[in-house]
């Protein structure tokens, strides 16, 4: 389990609070917590290799996702507007191997927290 960094912001967005939140529960690999932040019915795409539908795939494949075999994470941007939000950052690996990440997330509404889904890419950019 990896440290988690975020850069703080005017704390004025609540759905910035959620996301950062959400990827706590990711890094610490808190998965009754995600289980509590996440819809039965959202679809994870990872650009350009898989799609996943449901929480419960979701969980499963996050077991294999170098965000929970990390040394550290830093997450850069959260930036939300509407419907939409997006959050980038770096992870770095306890091997030499590095990561730069974005996901895009698509909400149910304006207000609240439903994801209704997420798009991921992931590039290693070992250094």
């Amino acid at each position: 389990m990896g440290k988690i960094t975020i850069k703080p912001d005017c704390g004025n967005a609540p759905r910035k609070k959620f996301l950062a939140s959400l990827y706590a529960a990711v890094v610490h690999a808190k998965d009754s917590e995600l289980d509590s932040m996440l819809p039965d019915n959202f679809i994870w795409r990872v650009a350009g290799t898989t799609q996943i539908r449901g929480k419960s795939e979701y969980l499963r494949e996050m077991k294999r996702h170098p965000a929970r075999k990390s040394h550290a994470i830093s997450v850069d941007t959260i930036i939300t507007h509407g419907t939409e939000a997006s959050v980038s950052g770096v992870i770095t690996m306890k091997s030499v191997a590095v990561y730069s990440f974005c996901d895009v997330f698509k909400f149910t509404g304006a207000g609240g927290s439903a994801i209704k889904e997420i798009t991921s890419f992931l590039v290693r950019i070992d250094k």
